[in-house]
């Protein structure tokens, strides 16, 4: 089992229950979002930089980066219109 500091963690700072469950296919009918290119773009430039730290992305831009979750979620506010994740 992984130590507890490296487990997946929500913003609350609890394990997501949909982490440990298989992955769904809700919806194919959506368009394309181009957002999502760039984000994983950024992450693969600068994961090395800022792995271990939750970071706050749009359109493939950092608008805020935390050592926690609770941090990132002080400096947002709101995350609505945001990826969040923590890079490892």
């Amino acid at each position: 089992m992984m130590p507890r500091s490296d487990r997946p963690t929500s913003l609350l700072g609890e394990p997501p229950a949909s982490a440990w469950q298989p992955p769904r296919v809700l919806r194919t009918d959506l368009p394309p979002q181009p957002d999502v290119l760039l984000d994983h773009e950024w992450i693969k430039a600068h994961s090395e930089e800022y792995r271990g730290r939750w970071i706050a992305l749009r359109r493939g831009e950092l608008v805020a980066a935390a050592l926690t979750g609770s941090e990132l979620r002080r400096k947002l506010g709101s995350a609505k219109g945001l990826f969040v994740t923590r890079l490892y």
